[in-house]
């Protein structure tokens, strides 16, 4: 299953090295543009060299929300 990660969870498990979890729960994770906008922080150098040597797992792609996304939590 491939799953989409935000700036946190990969953050943190980086950080205490248990990113392989994220392997042993999901085949593939992908990570959108602004998650690697939020990475390139200058107080991110850790997950930046992690970044530099990221896992085959970890594909970086382009993720578009569909246009109905937000349409269940507008008040009306």
């Amino acid at each position: 299953m491939t799953v989409v990660s935000d700036t946190s969870p990969i953050n943190y498990l980086v950080l205490v090295g248990c990113e392989e979890l994220l392997k042993t729960l999901f085949s593939k994770i992908a990570l959108p543009a602004a998650v690697l906008t939020e990475f390139q922080s200058e107080h991110a150098l850790q997950i930046r060299e992690w970044l530099g040597r990221r896992p085959e797992w970890i594909e970086m792609r382009q993720v578009e929300l569909p246009q109905h996304f937000f349409a269940g939590s507008r008040s009306g």
